[in-house]
């Protein structure tokens, strides 16, 4: 009879059914590898209440104010007749809250041009385009007079570039932010129509992100810094179905995120209403060539979805009025980390600002904001392991979990299934570092192991799992 024992100390392939290579698992809910995927973290999970201020609704947007240490929330201010633009601070020292602001004593009450590029902190002000699609600026957040920079009603995004700011509108003209005369000059006008979606800097150009009327996607770069050319970089052709979000649709997307210096990008989520056939194709463009990266199964059709970066990880997320679900770019794939069912209105997105994950969500039917900060219960599971033996009967003997601390009321709970079986409880423990479940005598082909953190303190202790084992017999 040969003993041997498996283990895995290497959390890097998600998703994969099979094991066949060190650090392959299936999946992970409530942790997060490690950056150099050698344990798995908790993962922070939505905490807290905090409700909006009196007179504020219908946030659409959200900045950090570094200046002041403060989180902004932009959306509505009913203190004056008209309504008007307001803003809804919370300090990031103790969460307390500041009366709205209202941006100025005329303009727009609402937010217009495309979600999240339609609001920035820059070149020393807060600038921004209303639902009249003007550009408007103010010296600060917090109220002030208030400057039209923009008034020809068709502006759809703010660009931020280094040191200048880009303008494009509706007729897909880019202007450029000018000093000496405090307007928006014209830059680069395309020949033809290109019905630009999205446009966001990349390395030394502007790129655009265009739907065409056959259906195609395309990708076109413009530089950055004069004489500017237009360059086509790819076509995605066009599908049978829908992207979300289409013309019709008041889904709100940000299919675009820079991260560890290559740019990853969406065309869109692709559905059906007729079937569950709900996928996001993700590409990554690292300045010379794009790559396919991931095909991602939506969870649900959301009313707000993209991709953000977060203290230096890569998401993409889908949030809907009663699901919420949340993905981690890890070693190539994406995999899901977290979800949540709060009740949400149409309008809450997710805003990823001074190092903190926001979200609106209600609170018996108050409406507020939670974020990420208690740490969630975390549920691993391998992937089927068949051993490197597929065909040979195993015995199962031990398994062991190391964690890298032990305190009163963690629990750790190890249970395994077998190819022809359901979840059987080896073992639960707290207070323990060594989490080993004995003389199980399980005969197997096929073997799975999940793993289980349970917090009933009162505090929140940063336990990871380090590594986990399998002691197994063959033979004879």
């Amino acid at each position: 009879m040969r003993v041997q024992t498996w283990q895995q100390d290497q959390f890097l392939t998600p998703n994969q059914y099979q094991y066949r290579r060190k650090g392959d698992y299936y999946t992970i809910d409530g942790f997060i590898p490690s950056l150099d995927g050698q344990a798995l973290e908790r993962m922070p999970t939505w905490t807290g209440h905090i409700d909006f201020v009196s007179n504020f609704s219908q946030p659409y947007g959200a900045h950090y104010y570094a200046s002041s240490n403060k989180f902004c929330f932009v959306g509505t201010s009913a203190d004056y007749t008209p309504n008007r633009l307001g803003i809804m601070a919370i300090h990031q020292d103790d969460l307390s809250t500041d009366a709205v602001y209202e941006q100025g004593s005329t303009g727009p009450d609402e937010l217009g041009g495309n979600h999240k590029q339609n609001l920035l902190y820059a070149l020393g002000g807060f600038w921004w385009i209303g639902s009249d699609q003007n550009v408007y600026l103010c010296l600060s957040p917090f109220g002030g007079t208030l400057y039209t920079r923009y008034s020809d009603g068709d502006a759809i995004a703010l660009v931020p570039a280094r040191d200048a700011l880009f303008l494009v509108n509706d007729s897909d003209e880019i202007l450029r932010y000018s000093y000496s005369d405090t307007t928006f000059s014209a830059y680069y006008s395309t020949a033809t129509p290109l019905d630009i979606q999205h446009a966001f800097h990349f390395r030394q150009d502007l790129v655009l992100f265009a739907r065409h009327n056959d259906g195609s996607h395309a990708i076109y770069l413009v530089d950055d810094r004069p004489p500017a050319t237009l360059k086509q970089l790819t076509r995605l052709p066009g599908q049978t179905g829908t992207f979300l979000p289409d013309e019709t649709s008041a889904t709100w997307s940000s299919p675009w995120a820079v991260h560890h210096d290559q740019l990853f990008f969406s065309p869109g989520l692709y559905w059906s209403s007729s079937s569950d056939a709900e996928v996001v194709p993700i590409y990554a463009f690292d300045g010379n060539s794009i790559e396919l990266i991931d095909l991602v199964d939506a969870p649900i059709v959301p009313n707000a979805w993209g991709l953000l970066t977060w203290r230096g990880r890569l998401l993409l997320y889908f949030i809907h009025n009663s699901a919420q679900h949340i993905y981690l770019y890890h070693n190539g794939r994406f995999t899901p980390l977290l979800d949540g069912s709060y009740t949400t209105s149409n309008w809450a997105d997710l805003y990823s600002i001074g190092g903190e994950l926001w979200m609106p969500r209600q609170d018996s039917g108050t409406e507020g904001w939670t974020r990420l900060e208690t740490l969630a219960n975390g549920v691993f599971t391998s992937s089927w392991l068949d051993m490197g033996r597929p065909t040979v009967q195993k015995h199962l003997s031990h398994l062991v979990a190391v964690v890298s601390d032990a305190q009163a009321d963690f629990k750790v709970k190890l249970e395994y299934r077998t190819e022809s079986g359901s979840w059987t409880q080896a073992v639960e423990t707290d207070d323990a570092r060594h989490v080993i479940a004995e003389n199980l005598g399980v005969d197997f082909y096929l073997l799975q192991i999940r793993i289980t953190f349970t917090n009933d303190t009162e505090t929140d202790p940063d336990i990871t799992l380090e590594s986990l084992s399998a002691t197994y017999s063959y033979g004879r």
